[in-house]
């Protein structure tokens, strides 16, 4: 207790210049994605605090080297019903279409020859149009709490039980990574050639503004483990049909209200997927453009991505750029390293002493595995076979080494996140939301997964 009173103590002497007060039991955990400054200071914390201009409440979110919170009390603003979710959806969505015609004229054109003033112009209207569906992009998840637990209560009235809400939420949509694995089941068949998988499927390899090698070696792995594609194929349709027919009887015995909201938990899985797709997309358009323009700063591509929307525009190179490369916060306007990221760190991420840890059962099964924490994607390649994922949360960046999971267990999300969303496509037993889960379970642990009820026991300790 004395130490997280002198770590409690440090940052609010670090903070009283800057009037801010930080108390973590006043923040939730949202996303645990590593993102860079370009990216956080301005898309994600600066356009945040401007929802009010759209009509839509304020969010205060602070980034601590990977970490997302939000305001609880913010949060909580977000329970909206079924009509105000669906106009986000839909305007997000138009949004989201303007952005993808003009990334795609973006990528047609050269800018080998252009004068770094012509660059910086380019790199304006790039960040112009990013702005416009980027603060859209994270409120139908503002609003899936609320919405989730509105769902299960009704279910509950109903006489029915959480698995009827597991047959629900569902995915009928076929999400980006599902469509890339079918492709590689092609490649596998000899349908499809390697040059033309790549072609259309680098630029899912993107984590946002970062960029994870897509090349042979990376192709190779993942085509190794299908060693009889018809037959996986036919088990990847059948399961689909299956979920399908699942899906239909349970929404015929509905109440007109449950068949709007289970037609809504569709929508919001479908929308989760799209919109990362296009946002990746468009950052490999944009990825030519930016990397001239690294070039002609004199800087590294990871070094331009980690300076602020200002700094690019005014060419100011901060003194402590590389610091930012190791890691970094932010916490309203201002950004932090070392050792002040490392008491910020610690302030928020306090050890648990416990050998249970309790969730939400995503996708079903029961397993024994040894414990592989991931808290950052690009670490996803490190997961062994048979091993038990544990993380805060999946993103894009762990697809590629999923499937080796025997189970996934995360800190953050509900029945309709990624992580649940992904597992239930691939038939991989997962609970999440467990809130502690990477606190109380280290490498090596052997633990039990029981994703029937939603619980995850450490058996031996590594």
């Amino acid at each position: 207790m004395g130490e997280e009173n002198k770590i409690s103590k440090y940052i609010n002497n670090m903070l009283r210049d800057k009037k801010i007060k930080l108390n973590p039991s006043d923040y939730i955990k949202l996303f645990n994605i590593k993102e860079c400054i370009l990216q956080m200071h301005h898309l994600e914390i600066g356009l945040r605090r401007q929802l009010h201009k759209l009509g839509f409440p304020d969010i205060e979110l602070i980034y601590i080297d990977g970490q997302h919170y939000i305001k609880k009390d913010d949060l909580a603003n977000y329970r909206f019903n079924n009509g105000k979710i669906r106009q986000i959806i839909k305007k997000l969505r138009v949004e989201l279409k303007k952005y993808q015609r003009y990334f795609l004229a973006l990528k047609k054109k050269d800018f080998s020859k252009s004068s770094l003033n012509k660059l910086t112009e380019n790199f304006q209207q790039f960040i112009r149009a990013v702005e416009r569906p980027f603060i859209l992009i994270d409120i139908p998840v503002y609003c899936e709490a609320y919405f989730e637990s509105k769902v299960l209560d009704k279910l509950k009235n109903a006489g029915m039980s959480p698995e009827e809400f597991n047959i629900l939420s569902t995915p009928l949509y076929t999400s980006y990574f599902k469509r890339r694995y079918l492709d590689l089941i092609k490649v596998r068949r000899g349908l499809m050639t390697r040059v033309q998988f790549k072609s259309k499927w680098q630029w899912s390899n993107m984590a946002l503004f970062y960029y994870l090698s897509f090349d042979d070696d990376f192709i190779q792995k993942q085509l190794k483990d299908i060693t009889d594609p018809v037959k996986e194929l036919g088990e990847i349709k059948m399961k689909s049909n299956h979920e399908r027919k699942n899906f239909y009887a349970t929404f015929k015995k509905l109440t007109p209200s449950l068949q709007d909201d289970a037609k809504l938990m569709q929508e919001l899985i479908a929308i989760r997927d799209y919109r990362i797709e296009v946002f990746l997309r468009g950052c490999f358009s944009a990825l030519n453009l930016l990397k001239i323009l690294s070039q002609k700063m004199g800087l590294t591509y990871n070094q331009f991505i980690n300076l602020t929307f200002k700094e690019i525009i005014c060419k100011n190179i901060p003194l402590n750029l590389n610091m930012r490369l190791k890691g970094y916060a932010i916490i309203g306007e201002n950004i932090y390293t070392g050792k002040e990221l490392k008491k910020l760190w610690h302030l928020f991420n306090k050890k648990a002493d416990l050998k249970v840890v309790t969730g939400t059962p995503a996708s079903k099964g029961i397993v024994r595995g040894r414990v592989r924490i991931i808290l950052k994607g690009e670490d996803a390649h490190k997961l062994q076979k048979g091993e038990v994922l544990i993380t805060e949360q999946t993103t894009p960046d762990y697809l590629a080494s999923i499937r080796y999971a025997a189970a996934i267990v995360t800190n953050i999300g509900g029945l309709t996140c990624h992580a649940a969303v992904i597992s239930r496509e691939f038939n991989i037993p997962s609970v999440v939301g467990t809130s502690n889960a990477t606190q109380v379970f280290k490498d090596g642990d052997l633990v039990e997964v029981n994703a029937n009820h939603g619980w995850v026991r450490k058996i031996k300790q590594a």
